[in-house]
């Protein structure tokens, strides 16, 4: 593996320092406002290019060197055209949607689509049955498969979107979820995966370069593919997927059910997520901490007394909502 991640890291460096002298250059730019954001100054939405662009060194140079990391997924190499082609697919659009700002509606019938057409071309990351071993609960989705797979990458990649509301905190995130998955499967695949986010972690605290939607789509893609797949070979079980990405979950559904008791628009973004309550109140680096350790704990309490499940989930899901109780108790303002 040496002999790619050598020259992996050498285009990264390459590439971290064109972004930084000439991200004015791509015209993609993310004004600060109170309604959606809170930032104060002048951001640059284009780390979806830069993890994409990552993305190509990787998938070329390990052609170039025969190094065959993706063979652990079964990619053939025409199977490997095809999700390649997909992924730049959601890459484009969120890019698109940073660009020129498309309607919702709009956004999410593209995105519909493009995953109807990817799961019918690649099977193998279709969900097939739900198997939770520790309630013993079995449901065969049987024809239900090709659409409850749409609507689950669809709504993970909606629910990421709501998530990536403050620095780093989707990157981390992203991280987290890789590193477990490399703990579990040891695929090295995830190795440079991580590594190309750590890299981002660096152009968005300094440089000011952000995900962006292009950057959300990707990651979601990639970690829809990564769970489905491993979850497919039984690699990973319902109960790890659940608490990996509970937290997420929970404050996505949260705001959805709040905003329409408001009579609000349901996906319209606001400042009335978990990071926002605790960033007004403690700032960023201290908010950084209390969500990772909320979505860090349960995952790591489960990896090692999995026998817990239950507890852990009921235990964490309490905790999220005291600790929205206590922040919204608090009326200090942005």
């Amino acid at each position: 593996m040496l002999k790619l991640i050598v020259p992996f890291i050498f285009f990264n460096l390459f590439l971290i320092v064109i972004f930084t002298k000439f991200k004015n250059k791509f015209k993609i730019i993310d004004n600060p406002d109170k309604e959606k954001k809170i930032h104060k100054l002048i951001s640059y939405p284009i780390g979806g290019i830069f993890i994409y662009l990552s993305l190509i060194i990787f998938i070329s140079l390990d052609s170039i060197i025969s190094t065959n990391l993706f063979s652990e997924y079964e990619l053939t190499k025409f199977n490997k055209i095809y999700f390649f082609f997909f992924m730049t697919l959601f890459f484009l659009i969120g890019l698109i949607d940073d660009k020129f700002n498309l309607k919702p509606t709009i956004r999410l019938i593209l995105l519909f689509i493009i995953v109807l057409i990817f799961l019918q071309y690649l099977q193998d990351f279709k969900v097939y049955r739900i198997y939770f071993k520790s309630i013993d609960f079995l449901l065969v989705l049987n024809s239900f498969s090709f659409l409850f797979t749409a609507i689950s990458i669809i709504l993970l990649i909606q629910i990421l979107n709501f998530f990536d509301g403050i620095d780093l905190q989707l990157s981390l995130y992203a991280i987290f979820i890789f590193i477990y998955l490399f703990v579990i499967t040891e695929s090295l695949v995830l190795v440079f995966l991580i590594i190309t986010l750590l890299f981002n972690l660096y152009l968005n605290k300094y440089q000011k370069i952000f995900l962006g939607d292009g950057g959300v789509y990707l990651i979601s893609f990639l970690i829809s593919c990564l769970i489905i797949f491993n979850y497919n070979k039984n690699i990973l079980i319902a109960e790890q997927i659940f608490i990996i990405l509970l937290i997420p979950f929970l404050d996505f559904f949260r705001l959805f059910f709040e905003r329409l008791m408001a009579r609000k628009n349901p996906m319209k973004g606001d400042l009335g997520h978990i990071h926002h309550l605790i960033i007004k109140n403690l700032g960023l680096s201290k908010t950084l901490i209390i969500v990772n350790l909320l979505y860090l704990s349960p995952s790591i309490l489960y990896y090692f007394f999995d026998q817990n499940f239950e507890f852990i989930s009921g235990f964490s899901i309490i905790s999220y909502f005291l600790i929205i109780f206590y922040f919204k108790s608090k009326k200090t303002n942005f």
